[in-house]
């Protein structure tokens, strides 16, 4: 249901994929692990997703 990549500069960067009025909708975002926080870094239909 995922597919994550690995950029040197984060800890993870992970893509989740789900349906929202029968739509695919994608969510972006990454963690750091050691500080416990969260970035979402995009939110949209898969055809707007950069």
């Amino acid at each position: 249901m995922s597919e994550g990549q690995k950029d040197p500069k984060i800890d993870v960067y992970e893509i989740r994929r789900f349906s929202k009025a029968n739509q695919l909708t994608l969510l972006g975002y990454y963690w750091v692990e050691e500080k416990i926080e969260l970035y979402l870094l995009n939110f949209g239909s898969h055809e707007n997703f950069y």
